[in-house]
């Protein structure tokens, strides 16, 4: 599931989810409109924080599977 998918479906805004997480909601907003990539420790702490519903593939449009095609 895509982080802001998941962050909408809980109601969570971008500036509870930075508070949560200890990034700034700037830097969380780029990630999540696709301006930045996610550094190891964001993609942590969203896999942390949505118990498993967010996983660090989710934040990229390729998937593993597409490319072994």
């Amino acid at each position: 599931m895509k982080a802001v998918d998941w962050r909408k479906q809980k109601g969570i805004t971008l500036k509870q989810l930075s508070e949560k997480i200890k990034f700034s909601d700037g830097y969380l907003c780029d990630i999540e409109n696709g301006k930045r990539e996610p550094s190891y420790r964001v993609m942590a702490a969203y896999l942390k924080v949505s118990s498993g519903a967010v996983q660090p593939n989710d934040f990229f449009e390729i998937q593993f599977n597409q490319l072994h095609s």
